[in-house]
This record gives C-alpha cells, sequence and structure tokens, in this order.
C-alpha cells in the first residue's frame, strides 16, 4: 500500500479540501506578512494566505495505517534483494494499465532504478501502457545514455528544453509571467520544470491532453524521504511529521513508490544508519542487483550540477526588478531582496520571490489582496 503523502489545503471560510491551493483561491484574500516558505511555520498549518491552512495529515491517514517501525538490522545483501522486491511490486501493484504513464525521470540514481525495474515489467508483460520518460536539460546527456542502455526506444523518452543555453534551462520557471503555471503552492524551490515540459509535449502530440487519462509516476524521493528526519521515527506518525510538513511533494509528483509501506519499512528500519554515510553507495547497490552495466552511467556529470544551478546574471538580474516592482515585494517583504543570489537552491529569498509570482498573478487576474 502506497502511504498519499501529498499535502492538502483547506479555505477555512469555504471549507474546501484540495492537494492545489490555486483550488481555493477566492475574490479576495488575506496574504501572512509573517509567512515563512522555509518551513517553520507549516506545523502551525500556516500557508501563504490567511483564508487557508494546512490539512493535518492525520485527517486523511487515520490511526490504523500508523505502523510502528522497530529500528532493526539486517544483512545489507538481504536490504538491497528485498528493496528491489519491494519496489518491484509496488509498480506491479499500483500501475494502472489502462492509462497513458508519465515517469519524471533525472541522470541519477534513484531514477535510473524505477526505469530499470518498469523495464522489466514491461518487457515480461507484468505491465502495460503506454510509458514516456521525461528528463529536463542540462541533465538530457546523461539521461539519453541511461534510456538508451536499458534498450527504450525513441519514442519512448523525451528531454524539455533539450539544447538550451547554459544556465538559461530553467529561464521560463524564473519568469514571472511564466512561473505562475507552477502554482499548486509556496515553497522555497524556485522551479517545477514538469508544468512546462508537459506543455512542449503535449504540443509535440507525444503526452494526451487530458491529465485523467495520464498516470504520472515520481522516479526519487528516495534521499528527501531518509534523509529529512533527524532522528528515528518510531511510527509513521513520526516520520510524517517531518515529511508532510516540510518535503512533501506537489500533487504533481504522481504516484511515489518509494512510499510503499514495504519499501518505507525497509527504508526506516535497516538503512537509517547510512542515511548520511555511504547512501549514494548503497543505491548503487541496489541498482546492480537490477543492471551491474549500468551501475556508474547515474549522475556521472554529477560535477555540472553546481555549474546548472547557477543562473544567467541577465535572468537573476530580472527576477530582482520585477520581484521590487511586485504588490509583494512592495508591500509584504520588501527587505528580502538583498538576499538574492544566482544559484537555486532552497532558500527564504526563492520562497518570497514564489510568493510575488503567485500574488502578482491572482491581481493580474482581477482578485483583491490585502496584507496583514
Amino acid at each position: 500500500m502506497i502511504i498519499d503523502v501529498h499535502r492538502r489545503y483547506r479555505n477555512t471560510e469555504t471549507g474546501k479540501v484540495s492537494m492545489n491551493m490555486a483550488d481555493l483561491i477566492m475574490g479576495e484574500m488575506t496574504v501572512r506578512k509573517d509567512f515563512s516558505s522555509t518551513g517553520n511555520k507549516w506545523k502551525e498549518f500556516k500557508t501563504l494566505f490567511k483564508e487557508i491552512d494546512i490539512v493535518p495529515y492525520t485527517e486523511f491517514i487515520p490511526e490504523e495505517y500508523n505502523f510502528k517501525f522497530k529500528n532493526n538490522k539486517i544483512g545489507k545483501e538481504e536490504v538491497c534483494e528485498r528493496f528491489i522486491s519491494a519496489l518491484t511490486n509496488s509498480v506491479k501493484n499500483n500501475w494502472d494499465n489502462s492509462k497513458f504513464h508519465v515517469v519524471q525521470h533525472s541522470m541519477g540514481v534513484d531514477s535510473t532504478v524505477l526505469s530499470c525495474i518498469i523495464k522489466r515489467l514491461y518487457d515480461s508483460g507484468g505491465i502495460g501502457g503506454e510509458i514516456f520518460f521525461m528528463c529536463y536539460e542540462p541533465e538530457g546527456i546523461i539521461f539519453r545514455k541511461i534510456m538508451e542502455h536499458e534498450g527504450w526506444p525513441e519514442k519512448n523518452y523525451g528531454i524539455y528544453n533539450e539544447g538550451a543555453p547554459g544556465r538559461e534551462y530553467s529561464k521560463k520557471a524564473l519568469t514571472m509571467s511564466e512561473a505562475w503555471k507552477m502554482f499548486d503552492c509556496v515553497w522555497k524551490w524556485p522551479m517545477w520544470n514538469r508544468v512546462w515540459a508537459v506543455e512542449e509535449f503535449r504540443e509535440k502530440g507525444i503526452i494526451p491532453m487530458n491529465d485523467g487519462d495520464i498516470q504520472y509516476h515520481g522516479a526519487g524521493g528516495v534521499d528527501e524521504l531518509v534523509r529529512s528526519n533527524p532522528t528515528f521515527p518510531t511510527s509513521l506518525y513520526g516520520f510524517l511529521d517531518t515529511i508532510y510538513y516540510h518535503v512533501a511533494p506537489s500533487y504533481w509528483a504522481g504516484t511515489l513508490h518509494v512510499m510503499d509501506t514495504e519499501v518505507l519499512q525497509l527504508l526506516i528500519e535497516n538503512d537509517w544508519g547510512v542515511k548520511n554515510d555511504g547512501y549514494l553507495a548503497l543505491k548503487r547497490e541496489w541498482l546492480g542487483l537490477l543492471d551491474p552495466t549500468i551501475v556508474e552511467l547515474p549522475n556521472s556529470l554529477h560535477g555540472l550540477q553546481i555549474d546548472y544551478r547557477r543562473i544567467e546574471p541577465s535572468i537573476v538580474k530580472k527576477m530582482i526588478a520585477d520581484y521590487k516592482a511586485s504588490w509583494y515585494g512592495k508591500n509584504a517583504d520588501p527587505e528580502i531582496v538583498d538576499t538574492a543570489d544566482d544559484v537555486i537552491q532552497y532558500s527564504s529569498w526563492y520562497g518570497a520571490w514564489s510568493a510575488a509570482v503567485i500574488t502578482e498573478h491572482l491581481i493580474n487576474t482581477g482578485k483583491i489582496l490585502k496584507v496583514e
């Protein structure tokens, strides 16, 4: 069983609940002046808007699912074998053969483990339907090699913004007039390229126009899930206290197979001690069980990550100017702009910029905002 950790929001005036905060916006909204996108307010259930709160996970994950974790240790080889078996079962049991499948992929190990499992199941007839793997530049060069190595035909994968100039691969996500399209919540990470990737591949006639015809699959998340808790959680609720309020994925992430209860128990009960020491090596062992010849391919250009998270200076300059000119930048948090930099990362500056993007869009579409 997969634990659904996609964060829910509630409009406190209408009672409506949604995974997408944009569904809950009314004609007049109040912006919190003390809003922080870095997470320290989230366990108080606060969001950017006073009329919208975070729904506690206990309302939709009942107590009977609050299973206990035991701080066990079994051999590393057994853990790896059981992890692959559990993840394979999760994919098979939660795969809807009637849907078109979009798998979000990177050049990393987590994605490659999942795509190897999907290939095994697909070739053996364990799963069906159409499959499309989707990656974003500048990780495309390694992603393409992974797809070729696994034996996927070119029609089964694509790279958003392929060949984009250096440091401009996320230009749309960092442009205020475009970035509102990724509005499902407000957080401290400034980009979510899936929105424009789906647009691009729909325009090319690859992905169906109707989201109801698609099953999305989130390929990553292992690092975040295991590393996010500073101490060993004794129960699922203890685990969710951090995951749900701090790193809960967007509803756009789709089916997260790593949140299968069997997978979770293996990760938490047996791998806790290596979460900060040799964790990447452990994941490569998982991959080695699936395909020893592919182990060194994921992340083989990970050194470029530092550079590709740097933003073209002209884009940074425009972001700062747009923020200063925005309603939010003038009325809610004018000082934060002094912390702006050219590195894409989790930060209060990007949280404030995201808030400015969203509030500017709401004003441009006729909404009335005030700040308190």
